[in-house]
């Protein structure tokens, strides 16, 4: 292969992908998160808003990047749903969240569960209205590979019925949904931690 180019970066001899380094603000530190939910929900969410945030300063089109941002917050949405099954798996010591995989609706309807289990009963519409999002989002995206494939393993295509998405409004429902969430399992985390649940 004749390469041309000599300003951009090209594999090299004795090349490293994962290392240390002595500059601390590009050092990514993964001890004490490698096990929590929370911390890669925080990572997925975060990286989908940078992207939505900088659309304005970047020559990108919206048209290849909403494949990374709706996978992203996906991706949030549903270890925000494991979390918080796995807060209340270790209340119960059941294992429900590993058997649910990527169905984001069984993950609600258990989760769910659990915050009603716990709550007074006052946000029964926030928690509908939280239903009715993940329901969207499961539609496009049941099997969590929608925005990662351009089709699926039956070569059919992976999104269908939807052909254009206003990404800074997508981002913004989907903040709603992730603040819903992530507020929950802080909720039902310090409220099991601080009783006798």
């Amino acid at each position: 292969m004749d390469i041309q180019w000599t300003d951009i970066p090209w594999p090299s001899e004795g090349d490293t992908l994962f290392q240390d380094s002595f500059e601390i603000r590009n050092v990514a530190r993964i001890n004490g998160f490698s096990k929590d939910l929370c911390a890669y929900a925080i990572g997925y969410r975060d990286a989908a808003k940078m992207i939505v945030d900088h659309l304005d300063s970047t020559p990108k089109y919206p048209d290849l990047l909403i494949y990374p941002v709706v996978f992203l917050y996906r991706q949030a949405i549903e270890l925000l749903l494991k979390e918080l099954i796995t807060i209340s798996d270790r209340q119960s010591g059941k294992r429900v969240c590993i058997k649910l995989k990527h169905d984001l609706p069984k993950l609600w309807k258990v989760a769910r569960s659990f915050i009603e289990k716990y709550s007074d009963g006052n946000h029964a519409e926030l928690l509908d209205n939280t239903e009715n999002l993940i329901n969207q989002l499961d539609q496009i995206d049941p099997l969590s590979t929608a925005f990662r494939y351009p089709i699926d393993t039956k070569e059919n295509e992976s999104i269908i019925g939807v052909h254009r998405i206003d990404i800074q409004h997508l981002s913004e429902k989907m903040e709603g949904l992730y603040n819903a969430l992530s507020a929950s399992v802080d909720w039902l985390d310090d409220l099991i931690r601080s009783s006798d649940y």
